[in-house]
């Protein structure tokens, strides 16, 4: 298996930082930290890259709050920054790296593959097969074990430096396990984290009409 070694410079570089940033800032819905970030960019993304290179970003404090639509869930929210930058920014690095791993018929949180696609693939599925099993994980989130998520990101993640990012990010809310929903990066985790199932059942179950879906 392909490890990648040489990613800090990527994920640190201005441009990098910048375009997290725009990403960042399409789904954040706190104006007023938005419109000063704004004002005061280039200087926050200078310190940020310092911070990053230096080995001292930490994530912030969450603030929790518990909903209940369409079931009962604890949303875990951070700031703008330097947070939701340094998520993109990972992402925008490790996205496509992860991608390439994942089965054709995983359609969770997946650019190009959304609701629609995965319908079409089930009914595909459906219309030629006697039987369907559906199953769904309870609690999956919260029910992530930390040391297992890092053990699988390092069988394709082998930067020192990034890993120290991704396990702060990991460990962020203390405990053995949950990844907090509400981060992008809990998104991408969890997608690698099941992908080891996809691949168990599709090549050693032997079972093709598979599909998985995350809302």
């Amino acid at each position: 298996m392909k490890t990648y070694k040489h990613l800090w410079e990527q994920f640190i570089s201005m441009e990098n930082l910048e375009l997290a940033a725009k990403k960042a800032m399409r789904s954040k819905k706190n104006k007023a930290e938005t419109k000063f970030f704004l004002k005061h960019k280039q200087e926050l993304l200078c310190k940020l890259q310092k911070m990053l290179n230096d080995g001292k970003f930490r994530t912030s404090r969450y603030k929790i709050r518990r909903i209940f639509e369409p079931k009962e869930r604890l949303i875990y929210i951070l700031p703008l920054y330097p947070d939701h930058i340094v998520h993109h920014a990972l992402i925008n690095i490790l996205g496509p790296i992860w991608q390439r791993t994942f089965i054709r018929d995983s359609y969770a949180c997946i650019p190009g593959r959304g609701l629609h696609k995965a319908s079409v693939a089930i009914m595909n599925f459906v219309r030629r097969n006697k039987y369907v099993l559906q199953c769904d994980i309870r609690k999956f989130y919260p029910s992530i074990n930390h040391d297992v998520m890092f053990h699988i990101i390092k069988k394709k993640i082998a930067d020192k430096k990034l890993l120290s990012v991704l396990r702060d990010i990991i460990w962020s809310c203390g405990g053995e396990t949950n990844l907090p929903i509400g981060n992008l990066t809990s998104q991408w985790m969890g997608n690698v984290y099941l992908n080891e199932l996809d691949h168990f059942v599709k090549e050693q179950l032997r079972c093709q009409d598979y599909i998985r879906y995350c809302d």
